[in-house]
């Protein structure tokens, strides 16, 4: 299925699998209503793998994430891709689980101050589409977002402050706050940078605590495609 039928119930949208540890605000998403969402989940021992961030599917072997959630391990023999999951730890017949062929991150990206915060996962595997399987649509060109664009956040984040995260994958419609406000001294005091965008809403019901990097995506995934040799 072409990933704009997918969206045909909510218009021009812009889809982020959230990488934070929060979705305030949250509630428990149908199956299937993010067949994008993947599990990022790195292996520990005794216990094995184990849920670290979310990310988004792009292609047949291709998942778009967060760079500062490889921070502490960016050795691609110790994570694996799990597609298709509603449950952290329940399988299902259409759930997929993906070992990793190599790991991208930004040659710019600043852990301090998470500026180009992107990395990509290059699977071992390509992955067949399904029902529960599906690529997320990414912008030809820059996308101009404004605070009337509607935007949601998808992943397996805690839905109340200083909650523990949540086994079943959630959703939530987030707003697009102007910098304007976002910078100001009782918000986020300046650090929030110009090609960054603020989401979330005003009165605190509904937060995600990311620094989204957007701006020029597809310019800059077709530069990871070239290195990665796609």
């Amino acid at each position: 299925m072409e990933c704009l039928q997918r969206l045909h119930l909510i218009s021009v949208t812009l889809l982020i699998s959230t990488t934070g540890s929060r979705i305030i605000g949250g509630r428990d998403a149908p199956p299937g209503a993010w067949p994008w969402q993947v599990s990022l989940q790195i292996h520990h021992i005794p216990v094995g793998y184990r849920h670290i961030c979310g990310g988004s599917l792009i292609s047949h072997n291709l998942v778009l994430t967060a760079a500062h959630c490889i921070k502490n391990n960016r050795d691609p023999e110790m994570w694996r891709v799990v597609i298709g999951m509603h449950h952290l730890y329940k399988d299902y017949p259409y759930t997929v689980k993906n070992q990793v062929k190599d790991i991208l991150i930004h040659s710019h990206f600043e852990l301090a101050t998470n500026e180009n915060d992107v990395a990509l996962f290059k699977l071992i595997k390509p992955v067949k589409y399904n029902a529960y399987i599906q690529p997320i649509c990414l912008p030809e060109t820059s996308l101009l977002l404004t605070d009337e664009t509607p935007c949601y956040i998808s992943g397996w984040g805690s839905t109340k402050e200083n909650g523990v995260g949540e086994h079943i994958l959630q959703e939530a419609q987030v707003d697009i706050i102007p910098l304007r406000i976002c910078n100001k001294f009782d918000w986020y005091a300046g650090a929030i940078s110009l090609n960054t965008i603020c989401a979330g809403s005003a009165s605190g019901n509904v937060d995600t605590l990311l620094h989204i990097e957007l701006l020029f995506l597809s310019n800059l995934l077709y530069n990871m495609f070239l290195v990665l040799n796609l």
